[in-house]
């Protein structure tokens, strides 16, 4: 794949606003060649995250596919003193990336080219949990003996405070697009995009630090 920026005006090809110019990112198509390519990323805080892509040639010059995959997972890098649900640490991430892409020529003047994309983003938050401020200087806030909405600090330390904020975000996506290039003669081409969007998603939150509801 690649990036490219083109000045303005674009035509409508290149998406929306082309009058403004375009960024447009070029992900990688089927070839007629057969190879497959991964990458393992291993980190803190349980960072597992897995990048790889298989391109199979069906029929040579005619019918090739393309599969691809990103999964990203993290436990989060804040600790849960409260155990407020969720149980695990703060600031986790899920992360799953499909792609699958179909190339078919009929003829050396017809080509198409089906892109099916599905995305999924699950994290969660929850306050409740051990707060530095100022770690860089050495100088930590110290709160009240008890906060503004009458949590008790019994049993905390300086630096730490007590709440149930809680932010949770789900979002899945699926994409269809189809584009077919028909090349009518040698300085004229007749290009059809179409495409299906589907995207659920759901956010909760809550930021006031008061006891919820469960």
């Amino acid at each position: 794949g690649r990036e490219e920026i083109w000045r303005g005006p674009q035509g409508p090809l290149s998406g929306r606003n082309p009058s403004a110019g375009a960024v447009s990112i070029i992900n990688a198509k089927p070839t007629y060649q057969l190879g497959a390519g991964a990458t393992v990323t291993v980190g803190k805080f349980g960072k597992r995250e897995i990048d790889g892509y298989i391109n199979l040639p069906i029929i040579v010059d005619k019918l090739s596919i393309r599969l691809s995959a990103v999964r990203d997972k993290a436990n989060g890098y804040l600790k849960n003193l409260l155990n407020i649900a969720p149980t695990r640490n703060n600031h986790s991430t899920d992360f799953l990336s499909l792609r699958g892409q179909v190339l078919f020529e009929p003829t050396s003047d017809l080509k198409f080219l089906y892109k099916y994309q599905y995305g999924l983003v699950d994290s969660e938050n929850a306050l409740g949990t051990e707060f530095v401020a100022s770690r860089n200087t050495g100088t930590d806030v110290v709160f009240a003996d008890a906060d503004v909405y009458g949590y008790s600090r019994a049993g905390l330390k300086p630096y730490q405070y007590r709440g149930d904020g809680y932010n949770q975000a789900y979002n899945k996506v699926q994409i269809h697009t189809l584009r077919a290039d028909w090349s009518l003669a040698s300085n004229m081409k007749l290009i059809y995009l179409g495409g299906y969007f589907k995207q659920l998603r759901e956010n909760s939150l809550d930021s006031d630090d008061r006891e919820r509801d469960e």
